[in-house]
């Protein structure tokens, strides 16, 4: 009996010491590289956004030749009628001028010995004389195609005053003077809803 006693308090002091944990080993060496991967394959090439887009010049008409300047800076288009209205205010007054755009000789648009084309084919057949009924500069412009306007924002000549917008009626054979809408400080970039129904313009 005592000497089965005695194995059984050794094989528990044994079963007993092999729970604790060992402290941990050292870190091996670096492992050797690995050979390279395989090479991606190459990305598709990029389309020129050019290309995706081709203009060409079909008219060409000069506003105020006379002046060294110049001030074509604004357009609209009036589809019912196929005319261009372009803001000119490189002169001592500001105009409006109307340039048909029915027709278009493309081939009187010859390029110089520089490759430039100075050529015109568009004329202006009406000037619409803006000072006559509203006092500034004008600095943009929108038509109406629902009503047959044409609005005209008109900065003040003081920049310290309000600006105008002056309507017009397009819809015969020349502009004819509706009124003047008051509104802020250097009015731009005037549009039309789509609806016709209101002006919105940026002061």
């Amino acid at each position: 009996m005592f000497k089965k006693s005695i194995i059984a308090l050794s094989l528990i002091s044994v079963l007993t010491g092999c729970s604790l944990d060992g402290d941990d080993g050292q870190n091996g060496s670096q492992g050797l590289q690995g050979e390279q991967g395989v090479g991606g394959t190459n990305g598709l090439n990029g389309i020129n956004a050019n290309s995706a887009l081709n203009i060409n010049l079909v008219g060409r008409g000069v506003l105020n030749a006379q002046s060294p300047e110049g001030a074509a800076e604004i357009v609209a288009y009036q589809a019912s009628k196929k005319w261009i209205y372009a803001i000119n205010s490189s002169g001592d007054d500001a105009v409006v001028n109307t340039l048909p755009a029915d027709t278009f000789d493309t081939a009187a648009l010859v390029k110089d010995n520089e490759g430039v084309i100075n050529a015109t084919n568009l004329t202006s057949v009406i000037m619409l004389p803006l000072n006559d009924n509203t006092q500034g500069d004008a600095n943009s412009i929108a038509i109406d195609e629902n009503n047959n306007l044409l609005a005209v924002a008109m900065a003040a000549e003081s920049t310290g005053d309000a600006g105008q917008i002056a309507f017009y009626d397009i819809s015969g054979d020349s502009p004819v003077f509706i009124k003047n809408v008051t509104v802020g400080f250097l009015p731009d970039m005037v549009t039309f809803t789509h609806d016709g129904a209101k002006a919105v313009v940026a002061n």
